[in-house]
């Protein structure tokens, strides 16, 4: 059980800054 909530908050992380350049990326 810990290795799926330590692979989830590593992707969590990893997401994070691909959702933040997303947005800021998107048309207004």
């Amino acid at each position: 059980m810990e290795k799926i909530k330590t692979y989830l908050t590593i992707f969590s992380i990893l997401l994070l800054p691909v959702s933040v350049s997303a947005s800021q990326e998107d048309p207004p």
